[in-house]
């Protein structure tokens, strides 16, 4: 009997549906969402190219914060990190012996 182990067990991630994480999927049915309910509110009012563009644009920032990460951040993180950073400053940073 083989059981397979990655070599980094902080690697690992959980799959849900089609290989996404819970995360990755739950932002792709969002963006989904807001795609569907763009087009539908903006059909009557503008031609179909720009609808398609404008559900695109607003959907695809939705898609990608589920798959955004850097250095081991999710977005959430990431965003988090980057604002006490940005009101604290890099002082801040130092003195709780935390270089992010």
């Amino acid at each position: 009997m083989e059981i397979k182990i990655n070599k980094e067990i902080r690697t690992y991630r959980e799959t849900l549906f089609f290989g996404l994480s819970v995360r990755q999927f739950v932002c792709s049915v969002l963006a989904v969402g807001v795609a569907v309910a763009l087009y539908f509110a903006l059909s009557q009012v503008l031609d179909r190219e720009t609808v398609s563009w404008v559900c695109i644009v607003r959907a695809a920032p939705v898609a990608a914060a589920g798959f955004f990460q850097y250095n081991g951040l999710t977005l959430s993180n990431f965003v988090g990190v980057a604002e006490i950073r940005g009101h604290h400053g890099r002082q801040a940073c130092l003195e709780s012996g935390k270089l992010l």
